[in-house]
């Protein structure tokens, strides 16, 4: 399985590069009022708006301090929601087993973009 990575507070993760239409640098992102915790606001992603997921908060981890510094936008049928993330990103092989996958002998969480938007969702 080909896997786009990256790291948040010391832990590495993992998405299929199959759930990933794009990555880009972060544009500015909106607040919404009231809008779920785990959604950090809305951005304009090559010409289309996306609601951009806050992957610490739906993990219940710590933000690192400062904006994200790209955005990992989702393919079809996700593609107007986006994962905030911060560097380093990469790319690797691996195979995966229960929630993880091993790129080059390094564990990584795997994350699951379904699982993710439904807790952005309150779900």
């Amino acid at each position: 399985m080909d896997l786009l990575t990256f790291q948040l507070d010391g832990t590495r993760y993992a998405l299929p590069l199959d759930a990933v239409a794009e990555v880009l640098v972060a544009p500015a992102v909106r607040r919404v009022p009231a809008g779920p915790p785990g959604v950090l606001g809305l951005a304009e992603a090559c010409g289309r708006i996306v609601a951009v997921l806050d992957l610490a908060e739906l993990l219940g981890r710590s933000a690192p301090p400062g904006a994200p510094r790209h955005l990992v936008r989702f393919a079809p049928p996700h593609d107007r929601s986006a994962l905030a993330v911060g560097q380093p990103l990469g790319t690797g092989t691996g195979t995966p087993g229960a929630g993880h996958v091993v790129i080059a002998g390094v564990p990584h969480v795997l994350l699951d973009t379904a699982e993710l938007l439904k807790r952005a969702s309150g779900g």
